[in-house]
């Protein structure tokens, strides 16, 4: 079978699926969007598989910010004409796709019609309901408006669909009535990339380059916007002073804020560090003892940040700053792999943090996370069940 797997984003774990079909056999071409900065798969691995997907990196010309609404909407524009572009070019018989803005996925739906390829909606959230809340905020009726359509076009985009994959079970009360029908939705829960996350010792080479393998350390690795509340990792670093190390890899407007805030409190024990290779991050997360997650509190109740899977795939513990009502905190929470306290409670974050650097039990919570993952996140799995997916939007695609 021919299998378009786009993700706007480019995780690792949605690449890992791509490496996992064509290693089955199948054709599989990946797209995902090269000028946006956050946290990407190891392409170079995956291109030297002995049966590897095609890779399609679409890139555009400026600096993609996602705080910048109007350039965001324009580039976000340009890289769905080039998608759609590529598909009429390509072809496929049915494409996953999601991850991506409203529009975008607009114009992916629209190639597929164009050249008789069955479409499978990947709901990783409501988009629409997370960017009005955002623009409301920001532009008042204004935002409220561009929100209500965006809204008016996930549903039509939904009722579209051949195929609807939902990442949560909870997900299936709204998508069946934005979509019209409940009887072509099959739920995937998302997945770490195991395979590429093996558990390594504290003390690595990547610990070493960065002088942090005899020092205990709290690290968050991924993008880290001012939404997330950055204060918190200044606030954390302040409180473990000559105790602990706190090391930040990310980029984003949170990075000059953090910056500001080491100079300001002194906080020479707070290490900041851009987004570091796909390579070096099973050492780099091996390298915490802690490892640190925020999700702001206007997050969907279902999103879960590939870095907390990602989390616990290391088999390291976890201090998770997220709405109580939020999938990671219950994932955290029922695996008994970390702590969680709500997003806006810094001293229940601090507690929480001091708990964990005094506690015997670090090695118990990160094996949890990690049988968790290797209980949950086998590709194999994942793949199959994709397959069968497949087969029936194609098979639906030729009944219309």
């Amino acid at each position: 079978m021919h299998i378009l797997l786009h993700d706007f984003c480019g995780h690792p774990f949605t690449l890992a699926l791509a490496v996992e079909l064509a290693a089955r056999g199948h054709e599989v071409d990946y797209v995902y969007f090269a000028s946006e900065t956050g946290p990407k798969g190891d392409f170079a691995r995956a291109a030297a598989q002995p049966r590897p997907p095609r890779l399609h990196g679409l890139a555009i010309d400026g600096t993609y910010r996602k705080d910048a609404f109007l350039s965001r909407r324009n580039f976000d524009l340009d890289y769905a004409r080039q998608i759609h572009a590529l598909i009429r070019k390509l072809k496929p018989e049915v494409l996953l796709s999601g991850n991506c803005p409203t529009e975008v996925q607009g114009y992916v739906l629209g190639a597929c019609r164009k050249v008789g390829t069955a479409f499978v909606y990947w709901m990783q959230d409501f988009y629409s309901i997370a960017a009005t809340k955002l623009l409301s905020r920001r532009l008042g009726f204004i935002g409220k408006a561009i929100g209500g359509f965006w809204r008016f076009l996930d549903r039509r985009h939904l009722q579209a669909s051949d195929r609807i994959v939902l990442i949560t079970d909870d997900f299936r009360g709204l998508t069946a009535e934005w979509a019209g029908r409940a009887d072509n939705i099959d739920v995937v829960h998302n997945w770490g990339a195991l395979d590429e996350l093996p558990q390594r010792p504290h003390d690595n080479p990547w610990s070493r380059r960065m002088g942090i393998s005899g020092t205990f350390n709290f690290l968050y690795s991924g993008t880290l916007g001012l939404k997330h509340n950055p204060e918190l990792l200044a606030a954390l670093a302040k409180m473990v002073g000559n105790r602990a190390t706190v090391t930040v890899t990310s980029q984003g407007a949170s990075v000059p804020y953090l910056e500001r805030r080491k100079a300001e409190l002194g906080l020479d024990n707070l290490r900041l560090l851009p987004l570091q290779p796909f390579g070096d991050v099973p050492d780099m997360l091996a390298a915490a003892d802690v490892l640190v997650a925020t999700i702001e509190p206007d997050a969907g109740t279902f999103s879960v940040p590939s870095k907390v899977l990602s989390y616990l795939c290391a088999g390291r513990p976890i201090l998770l700053a997220a709405p109580a009502d939020n999938l990671s905190t219950s994932i955290v929470t029922k695996s008994g792999a970390g702590l969680v306290v709500q997003p806006e409670d810094e001293a229940g974050f601090l507690a929480a943090a001091a708990k964990l650097l005094d506690s015997a039990d670090l090695a118990e919570m990160g094996g949890r996370g990690r049988i968790y993952a290797e209980t949950h996140f086998a590709i194999d799995g994942v793949a199959a069940r994709f397959e069968a997916i497949f087969e029936k939007a194609v098979a639906d695609k030729g009944g219309r």
